[in-house]
């Protein structure tokens, strides 16, 4: 069974396992953001989350800990941009899997959300088989991009 856990009510040791993994070569090569983040800039962010309900990061414990996270921002009554990654030292296969499941079930039963759009880089292309797999379809596209959207059936 995972467990979500909102990142504002994070550990120390999950804040800094988090950590490990945003910076992980392989997450950070799939990221905007490409940069190494400097924990006391990781510290502020979690922070910025108290009280923000147009963004909402989670962690997936697993009975053997963390397994990834997932995020929600631009949320809206109906719709949020959507993002996830798995803890990069699992080898297990089927845990990007899992996480979609988990994170779509939030998003639509839970939050009630209609649509969730997400950005991904050409060259991700394990994570496209996965949100093609999950239902999500691209609706535009960059040389660099593919831009992609789930409507939840209501």
């Amino acid at each position: 069974m995972i467990k979500l856990i909102n990142f504002t009510e994070l550990t120390r040791q999950q804040i800094e396992e988090v950590f490990v993994w945003r910076n992980h070569p392989f997450i950070r090569e799939n990221m905007i953001n490409k940069e190494e983040i400097p924990f006391e800039k990781h510290l502020s962010f979690m922070q910025s989350l108290q009280g923000d309900n147009f963004r909402l990061y989670f962690y997936l414990q697993g009975h053997k800990g963390g397994v990834g996270v997932f995020d929600l921002v631009d949320i809206t009554q109906t719709s949020a941009v959507f993002g996830c990654y798995k803890n990069p030292f699992l080898t297990e296969r089927g845990i990007g899997s899992i996480i979609m499941e988990i994170s779509l079930d939030y998003s639509f039963h839970t939050l009630g959300l209609e649509t969730l759009t997400l950005e991904v880089y050409r060259t991700n292309t394990v994570a496209i088989r996965l949100y093609k797999k999950t239902g999500f379809v691209v609706y535009d596209e960059t040389d660099t991009l593919l831009k992609m959207r789930l409507d939840h059936n209501v």
